[in-house]
C-alpha cells in the first residue's frame, strides 16, 4: 500500500513538473514547481521505484547520458512515471538526471555544499544576505537555463533563495523558533 501511494505521489509530481515545463516559456519557474524538482534529492521519492537495468532504459537516453556525463561512473537508473532517472555522485556532488520515456532529456539537478557555489552567484547572495551562511545548493539545469536554489540561514531564520539570470527571490522563509 505504501509503495502504491508513493508511486502515485511520484506520478502526480512528475506530471505537474512536465506540465509546468511545457506550458511556460519562463526560465524562472514558479516556486512550487522548482521546489518539487529539487526534492528529487529526497531518497523516499524514487528509491522505492523500480530500479531500471540499463538495457530497459530508452537507448536514446542512455546514449545522451553517456555523451554528456562522461565522468559519471556507477550511475543508477530508476523507472519513474513517464520517465527515467539516472543518479550518480562525483566530486562531493550528487547528480540527478531525468529523461522522458522517449529518451528526451528533461532536466538535471546537481546537489552540493554551499562552498562550491560559483563565485558570481555567491557574490549576488552575499550582497543582499551578508549576515547569512550559505549551507546547501541545488543547481537545476533545464532547457538552456541554470537556476540555483540556495539554502541560507542565520541565527533566527532559514531562507531558500532562487537565483537565475541575475534575478533573485526568496521562495521559502522559515523562522527557527
Amino acid at each position: 500500500m505504501k509503495k502504491t501511494i508513493l508511486t502515485f505521489a511520484i506520478g502526480i509530481t512528475w506530471s505537474l513538473l512536465l506540465a509546468q515545463v511545457k506550458t511556460t516559456q519562463s526560465h524562472f519557474f514558479d516556486s512550487k514547481t522548482l521546489l518539487a524538482m529539487v526534492r528529487f534529492d529526497d531518497p523516499t521519492l524514487y528509491k522505492d521505484s523500480k530500479t531500471a537495468p540499463i538495457n530497459e532504459v530508452n537507448a536514446k537516453a542512455v546514449r545522451d547520458f553517456k555523451k554528456i556525463f562522461k565522468d559519471a561512473v556507477d550511475e543508477k537508473w530508476y523507472e519513474i512515471p513517464n520517465a527515467f532517472l539516472a543518479e550518480y555522485s562525483l566530486n562531493d556532488k550528487k547528480y540527478v538526471v531525468v529523461y522522458h520515456r522517449n529518451g528526451k532529456w528533461q532536466f538535471t539537478i546537481c546537489y552540493y555544499d554551499g562552498k562550491n557555489l560559483p563565485a558570481e552567484v555567491k557574490g549576488d547572495i552575499k550582497r543582499v544576505y551578508y549576515d547569512y551562511s550559505i549551507n546547501r545548493v541545488e543547481e537545476v539545469r533545464i532547457d538552456d537555463k541554470t537556476i540555483y536554489v540556495v539554502h541560507i540561514g542565520n541565527e533566527t531564520t532559514w531562507k531558500n533563495v532562487r537565483v537565475c539570470d541575475g534575478e533573485m527571490d526568496v521562495i521559502e522563509d522559515f523562522n527557527k523558533k
